[in-house]
């Protein structure tokens, strides 16, 4: 009312919070200077007459706590009805092409776009996450003597996670005092992407008491995210310090200060696995088998595919 033209009011006038229906109270007035402040931030507080020491070299402003006659906050039930979207189809082909040789093969399409407004519950932030899968599997099977079989597997899953947002231009934004926050995280909208390739190829040989099984494996990992801070994080400690636009703590800001703009976080990490095996059933006994095996696998060190790869390198001492 007394701030018309402030962006406090057009937020709250855009995104108004439920109805409160209890604990309602007047907890002061929105006046120069916010709520708390220090020596070390401002040596003036100390002989402003609004400020009251509190210890510490911190200083409260007495005025802004003084009641104005204007219900300020309370408390109110907010229920949240949250819509999850999810569809699936698959298909499957098995073919034999003789007595030797046959192919398998299966794709499953799937996608979820699910509501989340539990982390910002003030109506218009809502985040929903979309994602989004593919998986594609083919197979080989050859068999080349009534002792000897080799099984070949190609797979390709690609999986989406999108984190989006509403009202993008709305910062994130948190009060002290309770009142219901503004804003999408800083980071939303967010996506990330990951290809995996995947080779597998088993050979069984049936001799005398022993089956044996040897064989390989290969994958191949792309893993690409665009994780870009779009907007600060801004914090008050009350509603009459957001009147006022005196923030007392404003973060994550994700700007390039050699250009003015939002630097971006684009990063694509590629990595490669790899794993061999030897395994051995040994029938001793009509009702004893020996299990023998050996396994080596190689898990890779991540790169990035821009030479963007960040790590820690500690100094000398």
């Amino acid at each position: 009312q007394r701030f018309p033209n402030s962006i406090a009011n057009f937020l709250f006038q855009n995104f108004p919070s439920p109805p409160p229906t209890s604990n309602i109270r007047d907890t002061g007035q929105p006046v120069t200077g916010p709520a708390t402040d220090s020596v070390l931030n401002n040596p003036a507080v100390a002989s402003n007459p609004n400020y009251v020491a509190t210890g510490g070299g911190l200083y409260r402003n007495a005025l802004q706590s003084v009641p104005d006659g204007i219900p300020d906050i309370g408390q109110a039930a907010i229920q949240l009805s949250e819509k999850t979207t999810a569809n699936q189809f698959s298909i499957r082909l098995d073919h034999e092409l003789s007595t030797a040789h046959r192919l398998f093969g299966r794709y499953i399409w799937d996608k979820n776009v699910a509501d989340d407004l539990l982390a910002v519950v003030r109506p218009g932030f809502n985040q929903p996450i979309d994602q989004k899968g593919q998986n594609l599997t083919l197979g080989y099977t050859w068999i080349l003597s009534n002792r000897t079989v080799n099984e070949a597997r190609f797979g390709l899953s690609k999986r989406r996670r999108a984190l989006e947002a509403r009202n993008e231009g709305v910062p994130s934004i948190a009060f002290d005092d309770g009142v219901i926050s503004f804003g999408n995280f800083p980071t939303n909208p967010a996506v990330f992407a990951q290809d995996t390739f995947h080779w597998v190829d088993t050979v069984t040989i049936s001799f005398g008491d022993h089956a044996i099984k040897f064989g390989g494996e290969f994958r191949h990992v792309r893993d690409d995210s665009d994780f870009a801070v779009r907007r600060p994080g801004v914090s008050f400690f009350s509603i009459h310090d957001f009147a006022q636009d005196e923030p007392t703590l404003v973060s994550i800001l994700g700007i390039d200060p050699r250009t003015g703009l939002i630097a971006p976080n684009i990063r694509n990490f590629r990595f490669n696995e790899t794993g061999v095996f030897l395994q051995d059933d040994w029938k001793i006994r009509s009702n004893l088998t020996l299990n023998l095996g050996l396994r080596y696998e190689w898990f890779g060190r991540p790169g990035e595919k821009n030479g963007l790869l960040t790590n820690m390198i500690p100094g000398q001492g």
